[in-house]
């Protein structure tokens, strides 16, 4: 199962780097769509957030505000393309994240991060739920901003009450350590 980083993720890594970015200079260097496929702008968003920060599980006591990321799950089986913005078809009802762990380790001699998260997600409706991508979506200002998106190579198919975990490996590299 192969993803992709998404245009999103490329304009809120500009977006840290440069901070509020000038129209005269390069507006299209910060460019974000929310989940809408609304343009967030620089002006509107200087929140940005990393995949690498905390993860949501809305099901703890943890909210959007302290974790600003969550994945999220959906029913599309289209490959990924890095234009995307919003899942093909994201879940919002019937399956729920009932548990959430992270661990995150440090390679001084890579200056690589490495985060590892288990979701596991339980079908809580009476018809069957099928889950065929995934992403990682964070959140700028409110607004729901998807920066990465996969499509899993098998299917997961949940009846009433049954569970999955999935787990997401992310690896980062600072490329210019200082």
């Amino acid at each position: 199962m192969a993803g992709v980083w998404l245009d999103n993720w490329e304009g809120l890594k500009n977006l840290m780097l440069l901070g509020t970015v000038s129209d005269s200079i390069r507006a299209d260097w910060d460019t974000v769509l929310n989940t809408s496929g609304r343009l967030i702008t620089a002006s509107t968003g200087n929140g940005s957030v990393s995949p690498m920060a905390g993860y949501y599980n809305g099901n703890s006591g943890r909210t959007h505000a302290s974790s600003p990321n969550a994945i999220v799950f959906g029913t599309g089986d289209e490959a990924p393309s890095a234009a995307d913005y919003c899942l093909q078809e994201k879940w919002t009802s019937n399956l729920s994240r009932v548990a959430l762990t992270e661990s995150n380790s440090y390679d001084d001699n890579s200056y690589t991060k490495t985060k590892v998260l288990d979701c596991t997600v339980q079908n809580t409706g009476a018809e069957a739920v099928t889950v065929r991508e995934w992403g990682i979506e964070s959140s700028i200002l409110g607004n729901p901003v998807l920066l990465y998106r996969a499509v899993l190579s098998s299917p997961v198919t949940l009846y009433q009450y049954e569970t999955a975990t999935f787990r997401c490996t992310l690896s980062m590299r600072l490329t210019d350590p200082i």
